[in-house]
């Protein structure tokens, strides 16, 4: 990755355990959790490993399941910034979790 961002996979190949993980390893049969517990002990890093992660992902709606999360929170934080008056900070504010929530797919 470089030093602005993230690249896709990123999380995935430093065992990161992601929403979208818990959730398809908790779906998953027992080769699917073997898959993931290899995944966050750093045994799955390859490209074809991350290609399968995201298969195994949108199989079960976990990535559908998060981005419905993530809307959630993100609603409830603008929700939260109400209370403040309109201006640039708030405005910055909203906009910011706005792009965090769009990030999240």
């Amino acid at each position: 990755a470089g030093t602005m961002g993230k690249d896709a996979g990123d999380d995935f190949r430093e065992g990161k355990v992601t929403l979208p993980v818990i959730l398809a390893n908790a779906r998953a049969d027992a080769e699917g959790r073997r898959f993931w517990k290899d995944a966050v002990e750093g045994r799955r890093q390859s490209d074809a490993d991350f290609a399968e992660a995201i298969e195994r992902v949108r199989a079960c709606g976990a990535d559908a399941d998060t981005l419905v999360r993530a809307r959630h929170y993100g609603q409830r934080a603008i929700d939260a910034l109400g209370r403040f008056p309109a201006g640039k900070a708030k405005d910055a504010m909203v906009e910011a979790v706005e792009f965090a929530v769009s990030r999240a797919y």
